[in-house]
């Protein structure tokens, strides 16, 4: 009733903006994703590590036992795949989670950071981006994660990350539970550190149209623009 009625519609991505105009709820429909906060990546005084980094809460659609299973099949004991998060929602999933990297034996491999306030410090030390969710809305740690510099490998899910991560420029765009496709994508960026370094620099200069002030001028002008 409401969506019909109103000047115009703002969509954080896309694939919502399809959606709304085939459901034909407005025809003025702007795509503004989330603003996305500048991390700094100083390594001079902040040492990069053999780090995978995934951040999310342990819930069942963030797939975090997929990702853990492909990290084994690399079997690389040079990297550890580092998970910042903790229980959510009621579902209990850590429990699982350890038991899994228990019986993959990966208990020296696979580090669970829990719930951090100092997720910025876990950025700036890792090399490698991964995020197996099936489901999203706007994933702002896939921006963080291009804004601190590393590269992104992520399942192409609805919706989000393919308003992020130009595929294969600052990082990869996988089919959902394309896993070995997943794996060969990480085994690239962990094994060829120019790749990273180039994926890393077009990282920063590509988030920056996420910057808080580019998008709030961006809702500015479209609510400005319909006040008559």
């Amino acid at each position: 009733w409401l969506y019909p009625k109103a000047s115009g519609i703002i969509a954080q991505t896309g694939f919502a903006q399809d959606i709304y105009y085939k459901q034909k709820l407005n025809n003025n429909i702007q795509v503004i994703g989330n603003p996305i906060r500048k991390i700094e990546s100083d390594e001079i005084s902040i040492k990069k590590e053999n780090i995978i980094l995934t951040v999310g809460r342990l819930i069942k659609t963030k797939h975090h036992d997929e990702l853990i299973k492909i990290f084994a099949r690399i079997n690389n004991p040079d990297w550890k795949l580092v998970i910042v998060g903790d229980d959510a929602i009621k579902q209990k999933n850590k429990i699982l989670l350890e038991k899994l990297v228990n019986e993959l034996k990966m208990e020296n491999q696979v580090v669970f950071a829990g719930s951090r306030n100092d997720v910025d410090s876990f950025y700036q030390k890792s090399k490698i981006f991964a995020f197996t969710s099936s489901s999203e809305g706007f994933p702002n740690v896939i921006g963080e994660a291009l804004s601190a510099g590393l590269p992104v490998v992520s399942y192409d899910c609805v919706a989000g990350p393919s308003d992020m991560i130009v595929n294969g420029e600052n990082g990869f765009l996988i089919d959902v539970f394309e896993d070995e496709t997943f794996k060969q994508k990480l085994l690239h960026l962990m094994q060829n550190e120019d790749s990273r370094q180039e994926m890393s620099q077009k990282a920063v200069q590509s988030i920056q149209k996420f910057d808080k002030s580019i998008i709030a001028e961006k809702y500015f002008d479209f609510i400005t623009s319909h006040l008559n």
